[in-house]
């Protein structure tokens, strides 16, 4: 049985799932609006056992399921939201009392972490696609500085709080764009939500920065010819092409979506010699799948961009007819 950790409204893993049914290769699907609850751990003659109970609003009463019945895994989405103790707060107030009860709920909430940890250490040793924490760990720098290693083009960039050294950078490269370092958004539930997509800026823009400022990732503007979206899994690249260049919306980041008239996207085909450098970074990596963004440039160079080991792969299977959610069937059934 194959358990997949998702989020509830993520259409990619419906996709998926209905091609399991297909093969008849069973699954259990936890989202993180779930609550689990780890039972009956052993370690018996060598062989670690537990039971993980499951309880979900779709379920008149919890699920349990055996370790001994996941045979693989696929980290899609989210996270292990696991039910553990919690001493309630007192009706009446007391400082001291609610100083002593807050300490003790943050150690059992670690307590809780340490077990969310192992799951997905012992997940990562079975057959499986993508890990918790290699969605957290991503790191634009590093996959940069790897990218180059294994001999991939990538745009110049500075990372800098320096108005100064960012004004430098810019009279080297008159167009650049700046971008997060980290993610490309931040939502915090119920209160914000603000996009951190690439931005176009110039010598002027720059001028009007302060003398100091939080470090930000400012990067070469690349004139492509198009955006590549490469979908990877195990071993093989499914590169697509998006038309972005001629849509002022999309033009620096094609993440900026049109949705009134959608980039065009088409299948697309790397030479033996860029997809063998991919893969050389993606072992690099110990990614079994990904989604990495690069651009074409005016002299036909793939240059590297980023990669996400979760990233989105369904809306360039739908257009290009490519069968990615069949392929990741595919995989768990050899």
């Amino acid at each position: 049985m194959i358990l997949i950790l998702s989020e509830e409204n993520d259409y990619a893993t419906n996709d998926v799932i209905d091609w399991l049914r297909y093969y008849g290769i069973r699954f259990f699907r936890i989202n993180e609006s779930d609550s689990i609850r780890i039972i009956d751990w052993q370690m018996k003659e060598s062989v670690f056992e537990f039971d993980i109970e499951v309880s979900s609003p779709y379920y008149s009463s919890p699920k349990k399921i055996s370790s001994k019945e996941i045979s693989a895994y696929w980290y899609r989405r989210g996270f292990l939201n696991i039910r553990g103790g919690y001493v309630p707060m007192p009706t009446y107030y007391n400082e001291k009392l609610n100083r002593v009860i807050q300490r003790i709920n943050c150690h059992l909430r670690d307590e809780n972490m340490r077990i969310v940890d192992f799951l997905h250490f012992y997940f990562g040793t079975i057959k499986h696609i993508g890990c918790f924490y290699e969605n957290l760990r991503i790191n634009k720098m590093k996959n940069l500085y790897l990218a180059k290693e294994c001999g991939i083009k990538i745009p110049d960039f500075i990372v800098t709080s320096s108005k100064k050294q960012a004004l430098l950078f810019v009279e080297q490269h008159p167009i650049c764009v700046v971008k997060g370092i980290e993610d490309n958004s931040l939502t915090i539930k119920g209160l914000v939500s603000m996009g951190n997509l690439a931005k176009l800026i110039t010598k002027d823009s720059v001028s009007e920065f302060p003398d100091k400022f939080d470090y930000s990732l400012i990067q070469e503007y690349i004139d492509k010819k198009v955006d590549l979206r490469v979908f990877f899994l195990d071993g093989k690249a499914i590169p697509t092409a998006i038309f972005s260049q001629n849509d002022p919306q999309t033009r620096v980041d094609f993440r900026n979506y049109n949705q009134e008239r959608p980039n065009r996207i088409v299948p697309f085909k790397m030479t033996k010699s860029d997809e063998e450098k991919l893969q050389t970074l993606m072992r690099k990596l110990n990614y079994v799948s990904g989604s990495i963004d690069y651009v074409l440039d005016a002299q036909n160079n793939l240059i590297f961009l980023e990669i996400n080991p979760i990233g989105q792969f369904g809306f360039i299977s739908n257009k290009c007819n490519l069968y990615i959610p069949k392929s990741i069937a595919e995989y768990f059934t050899i």
